[in-house]
C-alpha cells in the first residue's frame, strides 16, 4: 500500500523498518483465537482427572452442591470461599466429568486476555500496550495451566480484571460512568466469594481511589 498504508492498531511499521509482521499479528482477536487453542488443547491434555490436591477439595463441594446444594466436604460444612465450587457445581449438574468446567475455564481465561488488554489499553491509551498486554496474556505458560487447574486462580483473576477494567473509565467524569463503577464493585464482590483476599484487595483499592479523590486527582 506504499505511503497510503493505514495503521492497524497503531502498529503499523516505519519505511524501511525491515520485515513487517502479518497484519493478523496486530488483532487483539487473533491473540484470545491463540489462547482458547492453547488452554482447550491443554484441557484435552489433561483429560479426565485431577492433578492437584486443592482440585480434590474444590470439586468434591462443587459435587455436594450439585448434589444437595450443601457447601461440604465429605459431609462437613465448609466455612470458607464458595465461587470456584459454585463455578464448577453449574457443569456438574449436567456430567460427572472434569471436561466440562476445564473448556469453561479455557473460554474465561481467553476472555481474560481479551479483557487485560482492554484494561490495558484503558490505563495508558496505547493500542500498542493494550496488544501487548493481550499477547502476553495468551502465551503465559502460567495462565494456561490454570485454566486447565480446577481451583480458584483463574475464576478470581477473571473477576479482578473486570473489576478494574470496569474501574478505570469510571474515574473519568463524575456520574459518567456509574453503571461501570457499579459492575466494578460487583466484579470485585464477585473476587471476595471466589478468594477471601479479593475483599482486602477491594477495601485497599478504595482507600487509594478515596485518597486520589480527596487530592482532585478524580471526582467524587
Amino acid at each position: 500500500m506504499g505511503d497510503s498504508e493505514v495503521s492497524v492498531y497503531g502498529l503499523t511499521p516505519s519505511p524501511g523498518a525491515g520485515p513487517r509482521a502479518p497484519v493478523f499479528f496486530t488483532n487483539p482477536l487473533f491473540w484470545v483465537a491463540v489462547a482458547v487453542v492453547l488452554r482447550a488443547a491443554f484441557a484435552v491434555f489433561l483429560g479426565d482427572r485431577l492433578y492437584q490436591a486443592d482440585e480434590y477439595g474444590y470439586t468434591e463441594a462443587a459435587r455436594s452442591l450439585a448434589a444437595s446444594g450443601s457447601y461440604a466436604f465429605q459431609g462437613e460444612p465448609l466455612i470458607g470461599a464458595p465461587g470456584a465450587s459454585i463455578f464448577f457445581s453449574l457443569f456438574f449438574l449436567l456430567s460427572d466429568g472434569f471436561f466440562g468446567p476445564r473448556f469453561a475455564q479455557a473460554g474465561l481465561s481467553a476472555a481474560t486476555a481479551w479483557m487485560l488488554g482492554r484494561l490495558t489499553r484503558a490505563a495508558t491509551g496505547s493500542e500498542r500496550a493494550g496488544l501487548l498486554a493481550t499477547a502476553a496474556a495468551a502465551l503465559y505458560p502460567f495462565f494456561v495451566y490454570y485454566s486447565g487447574i480446577l481451583m480458584s486462580e483463574t475464576l478470581y483473576l477473571a473477576a479482578l480484571v473486570a473489576g478494574l477494567w470496569a474501574l478505570v473509565p469510571s474515574l473519568d467524569e463524575r456520574g459518567r460512568h456509574a453503571p461501570r463503577a457499579a459492575a466494578a464493585g460487583a466484579a470485585f464482590a464477585a473476587a471476595g466469594l471466589i478468594r477471601t483476599e479479593g475483599v482486602a484487595i477491594a477495601f485497599v483499592l478504595g482507600a487509594a481511589l478515596a485518597l486520589l479523590c480527596s487530592r482532585r486527582r478524580y471526582a467524587w
